[in-house]
């Protein structure tokens, strides 16, 4: 209940940011409970969940795959070292293992084969034509204590930063007691995992000074939170068990609340209510607005979005189809391409409009794409139904 609270104030804990990691982090929580019921009470209905759970889970998201493989995995090998002789033990859980794995592993075998190697990298967030690592919002940034002590009140809104004075103080605290008690504890099966999973945890959360960043750093503080959380119950319960007096006990819950408020809690919700812009694939605000007034078209039209994702005319409502090869790569040739063979392109797939954009000026631009948009209004074929600074709408006669 305890560990909870702290995940409810903690200000790396996730954000209003949505998107598939959210979704990641909760159902690791149900993997784990599943793997350890299925171990504990040896039923093969709880590990055939867990299997058909991991599975999905590891369909998720990319990086969150690689979280939660990692979680489970040194869980696992905690087991296997301390069941050894338990070969029927071993046997079961390392199948139901290999189960889930080949779920999870089937998803990426089909993008594999269907979209190919470089691709299907990209989107897994390893680009093999660059030293950057996609999708890595932290600038490569190198974390320093600071940074998990304080809890600023301007954070990264995709993955807010750092804990509060109190709540990392304590966690420091626990972790000592958790040491200092080992061998008191009843369960270290368990606890010798939490020890684990905290070293690899230091290890990633420092992964921008290592040479090789396997999991992208600024996207493991709510994973590293969770762990920070256990430690946190564990020392607590012992403290509370070691105050005999009520009235003591009550004072210093009462401390640790209030620290908590005003230390995590107060800069997480600042973070939390935060103006937060449309998002970093929109070039600009006169780009976003056009594509806002694309609802005001048929419910069926089909517009292709020249230099940005199709994606984007989806999202509002419209028809476009990514799923097909050139569709998908013609964004690129779209401003180099004559203008002859833009239509013949559009009229191949019955597309009914198109846009050109400020994306297309970051890309190729402005002199290019204002050449490029001036070529389209002098051709009789095309006509312009909407436009301002950042963007341009042609309906395809």
């Amino acid at each position: 209940m305890f560990a909870s609270s702290v995940l409810f104030v903690a200000p790396a804990y996730m954000s209003h940011f949505i998107w598939a990691q959210t979704y990641a982090i909760t159902s690791m929580f149900l993997v784990i409970y599943l793997f350890e019921m299925a171990l504990e009470e040896n039923n093969t209905n709880y590990f055939i969940l867990f299997s058909l759970l991991f599975g999905a889970s590891l369909m998720i998201q990319p990086w969150a795959t690689a979280i939660i493989g990692l979680f489970v995995g040194l869980r696992a090998i905690t087991i296997f070292i301390t069941n050894i002789k338990d070969k029927k033990k071993i046997k079961k859980m390392c199948l139901f293992l290999i189960i889930g794995a080949l779920i999870g592993s089937s998803f990426y075998i089909y993008g594999f084969i269907k979209f190919g190697t470089a691709p299907a990298l990209k989107h897994m967030g390893i680009d093999l034509g660059s030293e950057e690592v996609v999708g890595d919002t932290s600038g490569g940034i190198v974390y320093g204590l600071k940074d998990f002590f304080v809890a600023p009140k301007v954070s990264k809104m995709d993955q807010p930063t750092g804990y509060g004075q109190i709540l990392f103080s304590f966690f420091i605290l626990s972790l000592l007691i958790t040491i200092i008690y080992y061998n008191k504890f009843k369960n270290k099966e368990r606890l010798f995992s939490a020890f684990l999973w905290l070293v690899f945890g230091v290890i990633i959360m420092n992964g921008n000074r290592l040479p090789i960043n396997l999991v992208v750093t600024h996207r493991f503080w709510p994973y590293f939170t969770i762990i920070i959380a256990l430690f946190i119950a564990i020392g607590t319960d012992v403290i509370l068990k070691s105050i005999k007096k009520r009235s003591i006990k009550s004072i210093f819950i009462l401390a640790l609340i209030v620290g908590l408020f005003f230390t995590s809690f107060i800069p997480k919700y600042a973070v939390e209510t935060s103006m937060w812009p449309p998002g970093v694939s929109w070039t600009s605000n006169e780009e976003l607005q056009g594509y806002i007034q694309l609802k005001q078209l048929p419910q069926d039209a089909i517009i292709y979005s020249g230099c940005q994702a199709q994606n984007k005319v989806i999202g509002f409502d419209k028809l476009s189809f990514p799923w097909i090869k050139e569709v998908r790569s013609y964004k690129e040739k779209i401003i180099t391409n004559s203008i002859d063979r833009n239509y013949q392109f559009l009229k191949k797939y019955d597309y009914e409009y198109i846009i050109i954009s400020s994306a297309c000026a970051r890309d190729y631009g402005a002199n290019e794409t204002n050449v490029k948009i001036q070529q389209f209004e002098a051709d009789n074929r095309f006509s312009i139904i909407n436009s301002n600074n950042g963007f341009v709408l042609f309906k395809v006669n």
